[in-house]
C-alpha cells in the first residue's frame, strides 16, 4: 500500500473439504452483496497461472 510492504510471508492452504460450502456475490454471512452479473465460473484441481 502506498509503495509500503505491509504483509508478507509463506502461506500453507489446506485441502478444502467436501463439505466446505461456497459464496459467490456476497459473503457467508450475507453481506456485501455483490450487484453485478457473474458471466462464468471455472473450478480446477490445480492452481492456473493467468496468460500474460
Amino acid at each position: 500500500m502506498n509503495g509500503n510492504l505491509e504483509l508478507a510471508g509463506q502461506i500453507t492452504y489446506l485441502p478444502i473439504p467436501a463439505t466446505a460450502k461456497t459464496s459467490l456475490g456476497t459473503r457467508m454471512d450475507q453481506r456485501s452483496w455483490f450487484n453485478g452479473v457473474i458471466k462464468s465460473v471455472t473450478f480446477t484441481p490445480k492452481a492456473v497461472v493467468p496468460e500474460k
